[in-house]
């Protein structure tokens, strides 16, 4: 079980590293195009199609830390414990490790029998994967939506409706959502057996295969088919950007007060009070007028208004992991590296 364990990594880490290198690609190919970025689903700051598409791959590093680590906690060899007690031959557990390609050897005999340990590891870093990738899928499905319209899902990739002649649907982000229910599972099966067993072996840990082989199954199942979907994956700019809205500079409007002195407490009242202002006069928070603007603050000058867009939205933001395009480049050139690594 160990060695399958440890086999069964460095074939996954492999799937991780093509779906990254895919994604890695799709923001490359748009690495600067301006798009809304979200929280609470509702259009917060602007960022870039690469930054959102980055933002994807860093997950999938950590997995690929948490397979390592599942393949390390695999490589201790068990031979030589017997049943409970160990053997009472010579056996060379030293040379036996070398032969299999194990790093360590266990410690303690009963231990040894009954540790799952390395199978509860391996099943945790398939599930966060699982999580991972339907949060990839979720989003995608909402950007080729529509309502949305930023990507369309290539027809390799999709279905037509049985009802319906007009009908587009991606099923296999579908699928990659709906198959993270039995990553999750599989997790909390093996955990449930685990948690009353008394030392050394019983029957019950022969329980830890059928999660440990679906979840292999299942991801060696999903990537593949995600990594292709990204490669062939339609993004479409002009749609992002005429989606941008006003809004998305208040937080802009709030940092150009804080550098003309404003606590920024104060700031976010003040922009907050210029949005609800804007919304009752039924224009853009950008396009109210002078006079408007001046009755909630006379910090708010055309000076300062000639500072609101969206590309210096994005070059102000030029620190390690933000979206000017220096820091941007510097970003695709780690993940990159990330993946070789």
């Amino acid at each position: 079980m160990r060695i399958w364990v440890m086999q069964a990594c460095v074939e996954l880490l492999r799937e991780v590293a093509e779906l990254q290198a895919a994604l890695v690609d799709s923001a490359a190919l748009h690495l600067h195009a301006v798009m809304p970025g979200y929280t609470h689903l509702q259009q917060a700051q602007p960022v870039t199609w690469g930054h959102w598409v980055l933002g994807h791959v860093w997950p999938l590093t950590r997995d690929a830390e948490r397979l390592t680590n599942a393949r390390r906690a695999a490589g201790v060899l068990p031979l030589g414990s017997g049943a409970l007690a160990g053997s009472a031959f010579a056996v060379d557990r030293g040379a036996l490790a070398q032969a299999l390609g194990f790093a360590a050897i266990s410690a303690n005999s009963m231990d040894a029998v009954s540790d799952r340990d390395f199978v509860a590891d391996f099943l945790y870093a398939g599930a966060m994967i699982g999580v991972h990738l339907s949060r990839l899928a979720e989003q995608l499905l909402l950007f080729g939506s529509a309502e949305f319209g930023y990507v369309v899902v290539d027809d390799a990739f999709s279905t037509g409706s049985s009802l319906m002649p007009q009908k587009k649907n991606a099923d296999p982000l579908e699928l990659a959502r709906g198959k993270t229910g039995r990553l999750l599972g599989n997790l909390q099966a093996l955990l449930v057996v685990l948690k009353g067993l008394p030392s050394t072996y019983d029957k019950d840990l022969q329980e830890d295969k059928e999660p440990a082989f679906d979840t292999f199954d299942t991801l060696q199942l999903v990537m593949p088919v995600l990594a292709g979907l990204v490669r062939s994956l339609e993004v479409r700019p002009q749609v992002m950007a005429a989606r941008l809205l006003p809004g998305l500079l208040a937080t802009d409007m709030a940092d150009e007060l804080v550098r003309r002195g404003v606590p920024f407490r104060e700031a976010h009242g003040l922009v907050g009070a210029l949005v609800k202002r804007a919304e009752a006069l039924g224009v853009a928070l950008t396009d109210v007028s002078l006079d408007e603007r001046f009755k909630i603050s006379e910090h708010f000058t055309e000076q300062l208004w000639a500072t609101l867009d969206f590309e210096h939205s994005l070059q102000r933001r030029a620190q390690t992991g933000g979206t000017a395009r220096a820091a941007l480049e510097a970003q695709l050139v780690a993940a990159r590296a990330a993946i070789s690594a």
